[in-house]
């Protein structure tokens, strides 16, 4: 159910607060927790496939995705809660419903020094 306060109120789509007790009623974000889980999760895999950056094409080409999303919500994902900015320019990252992947895959041995939870969306 949604709460009389939820944007989507009026919308045909379903409420992220509907699905999971770490979505904010107010912002549709995931909850703080949640949000620190999924950032040091992107920052650990980050470092240990080497920083890899996206190219200028590459991130816009992956920010217009974004902001064609209905989870799009002015520059954030309400699913991950992540910066879009910042999580579309690294290359090893990718969108938490598979609207664009990875661009450089991480090694599996890299992976398997730096094991991280997985976030919570």
């Amino acid at each position: 159910m949604k709460c009389s306060t939820c944007p989507l109120l009026t919308e045909g789509r379903s409420c992220p607060g509907e699905q999971s007790k770490f979505v904010c009623s107010q912002s549709h974000q995931p909850g703080l927790i949640a949000q620190l889980r999924s950032f040091a999760t992107a920052v650990v895999h980050h470092v240990a496939a080497g920083r890899p950056q996206a190219s200028q094409a590459q991130r816009e080409a992956r920010l217009a995705v974004c902001a064609a999303c209905p989870e799009y919500d002015e520059g954030r994902c309400r699913l991950c809660g992540c910066f879009l900015a910042t999580k579309a320019g690294w290359a090893d990252q990718e969108c938490p419903v598979g609207k664009w992947m990875a661009i450089v895959p991480m090694p599996a041995e890299r992976l398997r020094e730096a094991p991280v939870e997985p976030a919570l969306a």
